[in-house]
């Protein structure tokens, strides 16, 4: 069943894309406000979390299944 949060993770992820440098990377953190990069510079830790972040949503909007056979789902904080 489809909802606002899958719409929230898509949009969110679409975020973090628009904060990339000119060269297309991030750093350890980034600004919530200003999107200014913050700390170490380039930081690989930030691409592999952003890259599978960007990966479930793509799995969930196409519909595949988890590696279980069972539907993907967004999780939500509590």
């Amino acid at each position: 069943m489809r909802d606002r949060r899958d719409y929230r993770a898509r949009e969110l992820c679409e975020k973090l894309l628009s904060y990339a440098s000119p060269l297309q990377l991030y750093a350890e953190e980034i600004d919530p406000r200003s999107g200014r990069h913050l700390g170490n510079f380039p930081q690989a830790f930030s691409h592999l979390a952003l890259i599978n972040a960007v990966m479930h949503v793509i799995r969930y909007e196409s519909g595949q299944t988890n590696r279980f056979g069972g539907p993907l789902t967004i999780q939500t904080e509590a």
